[in-house]
């Protein structure tokens, strides 16, 4: 597809247009039949996009907390575990203890996450009114 004409700007909002109606996609497909169709039509777009700064994240996941937890609760035997199962859920998320073990857990991942640090593009966020202006669809 030419899209040599098109800044970079306008194919980015074009995508993220696309993207947003890929929901629909499947539905819309549902209503062509197969075969080959020939098409000729001119829309006109108008919009705002908004695109964010880019940023670092790190792969959470790469720490497994799930695993520290399993490795934790080995441990210990199972009624002890469902007595302190059922602790944790006595006690509430402001307590002080709670702030410094989740300091002590982040800090021991850092050395997990440190090398997982990716730089991400910023988000983009497109909102546009579609119209037709003329259409020509025919089967070829």
């Amino acid at each position: 597809m030419p899209t040599e004409a098109l800044s970079s700007i306008e194919m980015l909002a074009l995508s993220r247009l696309f993207d947003k109606s890929t929901s629909r996609g499947k539905s819309i497909r549902e209503e062509v039949e197969p075969g080959e169709y020939e098409f000729d039509f001119t829309i006109n777009v108008q919009g705002r996009m908004v695109i964010r700064e880019d940023y670092k994240s790190r792969i959470v996941a790469k720490a497994q907390p799930w695993t520290l937890l399993m490795l934790l609760a080995d441990k210990v035997n199972e009624a002890k575990l469902s007595k302190l199962v059922a602790q944790a859920a006595e006690i509430d998320k402001s307590d002080a203890r709670v702030a410094e073990f989740k300091e002590r857990v982040n800090s021991a991942m850092q050395e997990i996450k440190a090398p997982t640090e990716t730089r991400c593009k910023g988000t983009v966020k497109a909102d546009a009114v579609v119209q037709p202006v003329g259409k020509t669809v025919h089967a070829a």
